[in-house]
């Protein structure tokens, strides 16, 4: 709505006894409250000036009438897309009759119907302007809070879902989001770090290297402290790939455990860390108290988690005690029943030997997986084969069948 609904004669616009409309009769910008209107003071034989200020900003602006609010429009754009205000704007009136009878039309319980109807409706404010920043930080913990994978931003049901709502919405790709969640997570990471230097207390850290089921794997670095509130917090600092290295000695694991102290400028205000007692958290605990000793001239609390060496210790127990078939049991009857039926044959001594070694066979191929499986460095050394072999085109042969399949 524009400002010329007032028409003002330059003769009022000269005389001092010009007084401003009714906000009923200004352009919406002032109706809505966005902007603050103000009649300047007469001054003689001067055409009177008018004064705009934002309702939300310092902004203000010295205007003749007409008031172009085009620039006016443009500022509330740009600088307050965001702000949401309950403001009451007038609906067409044979919008909200036309809903009202709908809904009263319809008698339902508990069902969506019920729930749309018109009084539980709430039409965003026109000068709510829609932000692409804002929309896509709200897609993101959409993402994140549900646990969902970010290719979901480009399936065609979602698609459609946001598309009736608002139409012109921007499409926006799964790599954008993942985009959008490095930087949040930066964001979140300057946050905590503030906040943990802000802290007055002391830091205690939980350490424990486990190995996922795709055989990766990993150390978790937890923090714990008390607040200046006096509440417990607690936060995931570190969690880091093990299997970027060849082997992770206890040297290994200090260092990536010093690292994230330092970014995190905890060091000095480290009193203790629990553990589990596998062999490299030992060796690093013990690096990690005598660096602390020597550096800082205070001992760490090393604290071992005893509920973990318990369960390890039953499941110990129960290895021993229990059994279960061993899968190489079919296997080995197979080759029982081949060394019954060539007894009385005329086999030569040779392959009666080779069956008997066979029957070993799966174990030994079994044990030799492992050591690769677990073993850092024969892993890592598997793969830099496998990768040399690729760059250079070499790769397992081809088997030649005498006949094409179907």
């Amino acid at each position: 709505m524009s400002s010329n609904r007032v028409l003002f004669s330059k003769e009022d616009l000269l005389s001092p006894n010009l007084e401003l409309p009714s906000i009923a009769n200004l352009a919406s910008i002032f109706r809505t409250r966005k902007f603050k209107l103000e009649l300047l003071s007469y001054k003689e034989e001067e055409t009177r000036l008018f004064k705009v200020t934002c309702c939300i900003c310092s902004f203000n602006t010295i205007v003749k009438w007409p008031i172009n609010i085009s620039n006016l429009d443009r500022h509330y754009k740009t600088k307050h897309f965001n702000i949401n205000n309950s403001i009451n704007i007038e609906e067409d009136s044979t919008i909200e009759n036309s809903s009202n009878i709908e809904s009263s039309s319809i008698n339902t319980n508990n069902t969506l119907n019920s729930y749309f109807k018109s009084s539980n409706l709430k039409k965003r404010p026109s000068f709510v302007f829609f932000s692409k920043e804002e929309y896509k930080n709200y897609l993101l913990s959409f993402i994140l809070n549900n646990n969902l994978p970010f290719s979901i931003v480009e399936s065609t049901s979602f698609n459609n879902l946001i598309k009736y709502l608002k139409d012109d919405i921007p499409t926006i790709g799964r790599l954008t989001m993942r985009k959008e969640l490095d930087t949040f997570y930066n964001l979140e990471l300057n946050k905590l770090k503030s906040l943990l230097n802000k802290n007055n207390s002391r830091f205690s850290i939980t350490l424990d290297e486990w190995r996922s089921s795709n055989n990766i794997d990993f150390l978790a670095i937890t923090l714990y402290y008390l607040n200046n509130s006096f509440k417990l917090q607690s936060y995931l600092i570190g969690f880091e790939d093990l299997n970027s290295f060849e082997s992770y000695t206890s040297i290994v694991l200090y260092n990536i455990l010093n690292t994230i102290l330092k970014e995190f400028n905890i060091r000095k205000k480290l009193i203790s860390i629990t553990r589990d007692n596998a062999s490299a958290i030992n060796s690093t605990i013990e690096l990690v108290k005598d660096k602390y000793n020597n550096k800082f001239n205070y001992n760490i609390i090393d604290i071992k988690y005893v509920a973990h060496i318990l369960n390890l210790i039953s499941n110990s127990f129960l290895d021993y005690t229990f059994f279960t078939i061993n899968n190489t049991k079919k296997f080995n009857n197979n080759i029982n029943k081949v060394l019954e039926e060539i007894e009385n044959t005329n086999y030569n001594f040779n392959t009666i030997e080779l069956l008997y070694n066979k029957k070993a066979l799966p174990i030994l191929i079994r044990n030799f997986i492992n050591k690769f499986k677990y073993n850092h460095f024969l892993k890592n050394t598997f793969k830099k084969v496998v990768r040399n072999n690729k760059l250079n085109n070499i790769g397992p042969e081809i088997l030649i069948k005498d006949n094409t399949t179907r």
